[in-house]
């Protein structure tokens, strides 16, 4: 009898585990998700201004974008699957689409787990996207670079032979400013920020919690300027709210979304010093990212990549919120600006 029992136990928990790892297991990769996804209306180019190279180097980049084409992974890395992080730095997949970098190179650095990212341009010449270090804590309210992570980062410069010319920050939060020093000094390259995350004194915002500060803005990008270098473009979309000089940049089908957008989330705006603006996140997030067409692939500055179909869809903190953007979230979820209910990046769910 007790045998018997035993084995039925045994039964039900087996079928507890297969029902919560059904979903799972049923979740699309991007290339499925992507292929079913409507194609968009093209529409005429946008204009270009800002840094750049010889505009005959890199086709024009249209508001209406092209459907996506399958994700082309070099060697036998496979597709990343929706809601998956990969930590390596190897190439991810290659752009398809013209203006899209030949190679991204994907690392997650820094305790806060941030994706950098390498874009790679026909001829070796690079952008990286939210430079990263590993920091410590130094008084109060400091920090110290390691450079631990900066290393990892110039060693993935140096071993793929590529010549840095920008490093952008979709922020200036110092979890995506940290490694400007270190590839200031080795790369020589020219960083890139919106004004409003830079501080009186022409530096990343957070510059004043390191000991001797982060390097001066080189340029400072305006909404809907054209980045253009060694045939990649990216146009930059004023996408403030988390902080007040947010952006997201838009190659071909891609949005690389910083801190404004993730996998189901959005980023937290509860900050001390009152910088964060939810209303202003969500205008941002409607009005600028979800006009996307919803092939377009979302790379966000911390967790997993996803779409903007998908997110329309099913990212709770957006889904069900009326046009108006009130303050107050979707029912059953705490309010991003009470304290104590948001996560390190985003808002989590209450229970």
């Amino acid at each position: 009898m007790m045998r018997k029992t035993a084995i039925l136990g045994a039964a039900a928990g087996l079928a507890l585990l297969i029902g919560a790892i059904r979903p799972i297991l049923a979740t699309p990769d991007l290339t499925s998700a992507i292929s079913r996804a409507p194609a968009p209306q093209s529409s005429s180019p946008a204009s270009a201004t800002g840094p750049s190279v010889p505009a005959s180097q890199a086709p024009a980049i249209t508001e209406s974008l092209p459907t996506l084409a399958p994700i082309e992974p070099p060697g036998p890395n496979t597709p990343l699957p929706m809601g998956s992080v990969d930590a390596s730095a190897q190439p991810v997949f290659r752009g398809s689409l013209p203006g899209q970098p030949r190679l991204v190179f994907h690392l997650v650095l820094s305790q806060w787990l941030t994706n950098v990212y390498i874009l790679v341009g026909k001829t070796d010449k690079a952008i990286v996207i939210d430079p990263t270090d590993l920091m410590v804590p130094v008084g109060t309210d400091g920090w110290d670079l390691t450079g631990r992570d900066s290393t990892t980062l110039l060693e993935t410069i140096r071993k793929n032979h590529l010549d840095v010319r920008y490093a952008i920050a979709t922020h200036g939060h110092l979890d995506h400013v940290s490694g400007f020093r270190a590839l200031k000094q080795a790369c020589h390259c020219e960083i890139c920020m919106a004004p409003g995350d830079i501080d009186a004194d022409g530096r990343p915002k957070d510059s004043h919690m390191f000991p001797g500060g982060l390097p001066k803005v080189d340029h400072r990008l305006s909404d809907g300027e054209m980045i253009r270098c060694d045939g990649m473009v990216l146009k930059v979309l004023y996408t403030p709210g988390h902080s007040p000089g947010s952006i997201s940049l838009l190659c071909g089908n891609w949005v690389f979304s910083g801190d404004t957008l993730f996998y189901h989330s959005v980023g937290r705006t509860n900050f001390r010093d009152g910088s964060g603006d939810w209303d202003a996140e969500l205008k941002s997030i409607r009005t600028r990212l979800y006009r996307l067409p919803p092939a377009t692939l979302v790379m966000p500055g911390h967790y997993a990549f996803t779409t903007i179909g998908e997110e329309k869809a099913n990212n709770p903190w957006t889904m069900n919120l009326p046009a108006s953007i009130p303050l107050e979230p979707a029912p059953g979820i705490g309010a991003p600006t009470t304290p104590g209910n948001a996560g390190i990046f985003g808002p989590t769910k209450k229970g």
